[in-house]
């Protein structure tokens, strides 16, 4: 079971039992979890756009998978390969493409990052600019490069 009335901390959450709960904090989740699948529509139409305003990525938009999603279960993050049976490529082991910026429907600015590795799109990242709820990615006509 998992208690969101975690310490000052908002990082940590606490599960268990209430009088025998331990603290997790983000270490102890996953960076991502598999999503093994195609694009779909909106994040096709979103790294096209994207990947338009750049020069590092050498792969067509047709060779692109999901292969994971961030763990977080509320943003709509997802990691990226050639074949939906890739080995997902994190943040840490790529390097950032560009950054763009937009604000969701729901009023929440979206900080946006495009990840790669050799030419190849890694991972699609969201992040709340404000503090914000994160539940879907900016409309097109709403994103501007940081």
């Amino acid at each position: 079971m998992i208690d969101s009335r975690a310490g000052t901390d908002p990082k940590q959450t606490l599960v268990g039992d209430p009088f025998e709960a331990r603290i997790l904090s983000k270490s102890d989740f996953p960076y991502c979890v598999p999503d093994q699948r195609d694009l779909t529509t909106v994040e096709s139409a979103l790294l096209n756009y994207l990947i338009d305003q750049v020069d590092d990525i050498a792969v067509g938009m047709s060779e692109l998978k999901v292969v994971a999603r961030c763990s977080c279960g509320a943003c709509p993050t997802i990691l990226l390969g050639k074949s939906i049976n890739d080995t997902p490529v994190t943040s840490k082991d790529s390097h950032p493409i560009k950054q763009w910026s937009g604000r969701a429907e729901n009023g929440t600015l979206i900080g946006i990052g495009l990840f790669a590795k050799d030419g190849v799109p890694t991972e699609l990242e969201a992040w709340s600019v404000d503090g914000g709820d994160i539940e879907a990615w900016p409309p097109i006509d709403a994103i501007r490069p940081i």
